[in-house]
């Protein structure tokens, strides 16, 4: 009986410090964190159903077989030509491919079939490196597959930038400074600049969900102003703000 009064009285304390807290914060508290949530589940879902993105495309006049493994960050990509015939394969497994022409078994790190009619063959290597088609800008991918899944497109060029500097890969002047000089401002104390980046997208997030309610209840009734941040965090580009991209700076700004 004591714990479920102790229980009460810390429920009954937690929900009055939330009460008093600002409506604006209340609300860009609960939409950051559900929407936090949903991609945290995203993310599972995306891991068990596809941890292996395959592409099969022509580049430059080759057939070219593009293969990114999400859990470890490993990408690989080969020519699609085996014995005068062009191939088209899916993923088996996390560490196997299978061509739907045969239905062999390719060992995905190797390029090399281990069962079906194509055992013991191994795929050429393209022209094209994995750095051309997954390009990380002189970063290291980050160990840890639940944040490193994250760091995508953008988010190296600007923790290139923040790490080593303008100049250090060719087109990196694209980028305006402000998010790269936020990172190398955090590095020391993160240690990653893909830590520093996150980092600094949620913070920015929460503080720009927090000025929208302020903008949108001027505009409208408290509901309105509910409904249009719940609109605004559901949009499907959204999940840009939980990355380690500048749109988040650039909206609180």
């Amino acid at each position: 009986m004591s714990y479920l009064l102790t229980m009460a009285h810390l429920r009954n304390i937690l929900a009055q410090r939330w009460n008093n807290i600002d409506a604006s914060w209340r609300v860009a508290m609960a939409a950051f964190l559900i929407t936090r949530f949903f991609y945290l589940l995203w993310s599972w879902v995306i891991f068990s159903i596809q941890p292996v993105a395959v592409q099969n495309f022509e580049l430059s006049g080759e057939p070219i077989l593009s293969v990114f493994q999400l859990e470890s960050s490993d990408a690989h990509v080969y020519l699609r030509e085996v014995n005068g015939g062009t191939l088209v394969f899916q993923a088996a497994s996390k560490t196997h491919l299978i061509d739907q022409n045969t239905n062999s078994v390719w060992d995905i790190s190797e390029g090399k079939a281990i069962q079906g009619p194509f055992k013991g063959f191994i795929l050429p290597k393209s022209k094209t490196m994995p750095a051309d088609l997954f390009p990380y800008h002189n970063v290291l991918p980050y160990a840890g597959k639940w944040l490193a899944m994250w760091q995508r497109f953008d988010a190296n060029w600007y923790i290139s930038i923040a790490e080593h500097g303008y100049g250090s890969t060719p087109g990196d002047d694209h980028f305006p400074p402000l998010f790269p000089l936020l990172i190398r401002i955090l590095l020391p104390i993160t240690k990653n600049g893909l830590l520093a980046g996150l980092v600094i997208s949620h913070i920015a997030t929460l503080i720009a969900l927090k000025l929208l309610y302020d903008v949108f209840s001027q505009w409208g009734e408290k509901q309105a102003t509910r409904r249009a941040l719940i609109f605004f965090v559901l949009y499907p580009t959204f999940f840009f703000f939980f990355s380690a991209y500048s749109e988040p700076v650039f909206l609180l700004f």
